[in-house]
């Protein structure tokens, strides 16, 4: 979980911010509002799978091409927390 918190910090907290809820500081520079990660975590059943399918969208960019495989769960781990 510390290794995702990094992660999530270098290349999340920007538009996602402090505790996932899509409010960054670069938040209201986007296209499209930052998701709240906070809420998917909370209601999408499988969100390890979820983000593991995930594909670029507007201005954020998919997990599928960015992270591998321990990056993704290093990173599911620490949003977790956010519930």
């Amino acid at each position: 979980m510390a290794r995702g918190k990094i992660l999530y910090e270098h290349n999340c907290f920007s538009c996602h911010g402090d505790k996932g809820q899509g409010d960054g500081p670069l938040a209201h520079q986007q296209d499209h509002p930052p998701a709240n990660l906070q809420k998917m975590a909370r209601e999408v059943k499988d969100f390890k799978f979820f983000m593991s399918i995930s594909q670029w969208q507007g201005d954020m960019p998919g997990w599928k091409e960015s992270y591998n495989d321990i990056d993704r769960e290093d990173l599911v781990a620490y949003i977790k927390t956010f519930r």
